[in-house]
């Protein structure tokens, strides 16, 4: 409507409008994350993933997930790799092998890959490995 000559605008009218704009954006901003927080902490309408990886940074990445404004998600185990040490004692810890109990009628909605460099090659060669036994 700025640039419709039939109607002026005056600067003061145009300043006002964007500072209202700022705010009324910064209000549904907080009350989005207020609302996404609560769902985090009834456990409704959130994500349930378990973190493939049971090491240090497995329990570093859930904790970012957990404490960060993505997603309501909530964490429900994670799946030790072979000769991974096991630092997550705040969630169930699965072997490997029970990847596939785990995908099948259990509720999960993704996984979260969570190793470092060096293993994160050799994932292919062990899921192949791991699933060809069973």
């Amino acid at each position: 409507m700025f640039f419709y000559r039939d109607e002026q605008f005056s600067r003061l009218f145009i300043v006002l409008s964007c500072i209202c704009l700022f705010f009324l954006t910064a209000v549904c901003q907080i009350l989005l994350r207020l609302v996404l927080e609560a769902m985090r902490r009834d456990g409704k309408y959130c994500l349930h993933a378990p973190i493939i990886g049971a090491g240090d940074f497995a329990v570093e990445t859930a904790d970012r997930i957990l404490q960060g404004p993505i997603t309501p998600c909530q964490i429900a185990g994670y799946v030790a790799l072979p000769g991974q040490r096991v630092a997550a004692h705040d969630a169930p810890v699965y072997d490997l092998r029970d990847l596939p109990r785990l995908a099948i009628g259990s509720g999960l909605d993704e996984a979260i890959l969570a190793v470092r460099h060096p293993p994160f090659a050799e994932i292919p060669a062990i899921l192949q490995m791991n699933f060809r036994s069973s």
